[in-house]
């Protein structure tokens, strides 16, 4: 139910940062929603959903509170109801946190279907390196040099994966900046405006107040989204990821079954890289990804 906001979000923020996903992304990413990890991603979106929902709802809050002064509400019915309005949003608030965010487990769940499905992911893997371990030939070395060529090249491994999720939060990124830099320069023009009427050189409208104080209050809030989601430290990640697995399939094309040594050698490196890559991301997210109200 509340992953729609986190969809939506991971949708709209990189198209404005100039994002264009590639069909065969889509596809794969289709793809993988078939697979076991379907419930990890169902029930990360879930989590980090409720995230962008709360966001949302404090920039809310802060409208709600304006809104009567920003156009002159005068009616006790509208005043009334933007106050309803805006402490129903706050009990939601806290149901939200307190709980859907914490009492329901969602994050743990999360976490822990998450390392579930990606230690399915890699088995097959850690069994041939296994049986190559067991007996270095070159019977079992091919199939280790397949197994790495099916996890990391095409539309559905890693190396692709990672690259479109490193752009995809880097443009995230560029949206939060292009949305700063516009809010900042709108307030200033309200400000200034709203200056030129304290000199009587000017009309005062009450409706300047939504640039001076509710554009920074738009823009805290998506980039407190941004933080709740880790999006700068998930693009550097991906990135850095994506570039070692590249160098590695690279490395990898040039081995044939003939060279059992290096084979095992690669096969342990990328395996303890992805592996450790998935600890490390379980331990920051169980730690991190804290949902607050405000």
């Amino acid at each position: 139910m509340y992953s729609i906001f986190y969809i939506g979000y991971m949708r709209f923020m990189p198209w404005l940062g100039g994002y264009r996903a590639p069909v065969a992304s889509a596809q794969s990413e289709a793809t993988a929603c078939q697979t076991a990890d379907r419930a990890a991603t169902d029930y990360g979106s879930e989590y980090r959903g409720v995230g962008v929902l709360t966001g949302g709802l404090g920039v809310a809050i802060v409208f709600a509170a304006i809104a009567p002064v920003a156009f002159a509400v005068e009616d006790i019915l509208m005043l009334r109801g933007f106050g309803v309005l805006k402490v129903s949003m706050m009990c939601l608030m806290l149901f939200l946190v307190f709980m859907v965010g914490q009492k329901s487990g969602l994050k743990e769940k999360w976490i822990r279907t998450r390392q579930q499905s990606e230690q399915d992911r890699y088995k097959t893997l850690a069994a041939l390196i296994r049986d190559l371990e067991v007996d270095m030939s070159e019977q079992h070395a091919a199939p280790v040099l397949t197994e790495l060529s099916r996890i990391l090249l095409g539309e559905s491994g890693q190396i692709h994966y990672n690259h479109n999720r490193a752009h995809q939060y880097e443009a995230i990124e560029n949206a939060a900046e292009i949305i700063s830099w516009g809010g900042f320069f709108i307030a200033l023009i309200c400000a200034f405006l709203i200056l030129l009427a304290e000199f009587d050189w000017l009309h005062h409208h009450p409706a300047l107040i939504l640039g001076t104080a509710f554009l920074p209050t738009l823009v805290g809030g998506v980039h407190g989204i941004n933080g709740f989601l880790s999006v700068g430290n998930l693009a550097t990640d991906h990135k850095a990821m994506a570039n070692h697995l590249n160098e590695t399939s690279i490395a990898i094309g040039k081995l044939s079954p003939r060279d059992v040594e290096q084979v095992l050698q690669i096969a342990r490196a990328t395996y303890t890289r992805l592996d450790g890559r998935d600890l490390e991301w379980s331990q920051r997210t169980l730690s991190g990804n804290r949902l607050i109200v405000g």
